[in-house]
């Protein structure tokens, strides 16, 4: 209404922007925790790569079409068409038929605030009583570290690459989302895979030494190839941690464990990219991803040491017990 009237402002849209994040903010751990209450447990993989690349897809042919759309019709068109794929959106998922689920307490929880504090506590809860699975969530946390400020370093390490072609630089950008589809389309074709576990700790090893050779060479066709690495692991580090979660946290316990993980993450990104930014002033882009990467290698090896006993393929079919 504001596009259409010439009254949209930067205000207008920085408060429909936190709006919109803190919607994602409820919508992303209320659909990982869905998923598992749709799908049996043995569809969990293909489910969620198919979402994942639904998403990539989503990503490559929406800049496609908003330029359309911009071009046609302006920016209140393209704000209109938003909003009817959110509303689009929203009646598909009210149409849909999820089972309920028996509401689980550590202790008595009240209404309101206090109700949704006690939420997070029992969230907490659960996840140090794990130890493996804490640290899990700790290297997903230092993947996000490697991972998120690569987009943000693609312009200075593309300077020092001394790059002159816009081309070349845009290459850069799409090697990363193709790889996030490639991930997610293997994925889907690959079979069933039974230790999650080490598959988790394989993709973070490989998007770790995909940062390494970002930064250790100056050959645009290896950078790019290490581009195209980084978002194959990462996304298949992402989907098969969601699984891994899926499959191990119960039911009762998801809707709780993916908001708190959810937050931590969220909550760690703006210090990433601040990080970043400082980094990038003081150290070459490259040298941030190689100890970026590096960090990531020598946090895996350490992991797979001290957890050797959760990777065993045994321990695939364990299930965790919620604390009381």
């Amino acid at each position: 209404m504001l596009a259409t009237t010439n009254q949209l402002e930067v205000w207008h849209v920085a408060v429909f922007a936190a709006f919109n994040g803190a919607a994602a903010s409820f919508f992303g751990p209320a659909v990982s925790a869905t998923v598992p209450n749709i799908v049996e447990q043995d569809e969990l993989q293909k489910a969620n790569a198919i979402n994942g690349m639904s998403v990539r897809i989503a990503g490559i042919l929406g800049g496609v079409l908003g330029g359309i759309i911009l071009n046609l019709a302006g920016t209140w068109g393209g704000y209109l068409v938003d909003a009817v794929s959110y509303a689009l959106s929203a009646l598909l998922i009210l149409s849909m038929a999820i089972p309920g689920l028996s509401q689980i307490r550590t202790r008595s929880t009240p209404l309101g605030f206090s109700g949704i504090w006690q939420d997070l506590r029992d969230g907490w809860t659960f996840i140090f009583s794990q130890r493996w699975l804490l640290a899990i969530v700790i290297i997903s946390i230092i993947t996000t570290f490697v991972s998120l400020p690569a987009a943000q370093l693609i312009p200075a390490l593309a300077d020092e690459l001394k790059l002159t072609d816009p081309r070349l630089l845009g290459f850069l950008w799409s090697g990363m989302t193709l790889g996030m589809f490639l991930g997610a389309f293997f994925l889907n074709l690959a079979r069933q895979i039974s230790n999650k576990t080490l598959s988790v700790l394989i993709s973070a090893f490989l998007c770790a030494v995909s940062s390494v050779i970002i930064g250790a060479t100056h050959k645009y066709l290896i950078v790019l190839s290490g581009f195209i690495l980084m978002g194959f692991s990462l996304n298949l580090f992402s989907l098969l941690t969601m699984i891994l979660f899926q499959t191990f946290v119960p039911k009762e316990m998801q809707g709780r464990f993916f908001g708190n993980t959810d937050l931590l993450t969220l909550g760690i990104q703006p210090l990433v990219m601040g990080l970043a930014g400082v980094g990038a002033d003081w150290l070459s882009a490259a040298t941030i991803f190689i100890v970026l990467g590096s960090g990531l290698m020598a946090f895996s090896l350490i992991w797979t040491f001290q957890y050797r006993e959760y990777l065993k393929s045994s321990f695939s079919l364990r299930t965790i017990d919620i604390p009381h």
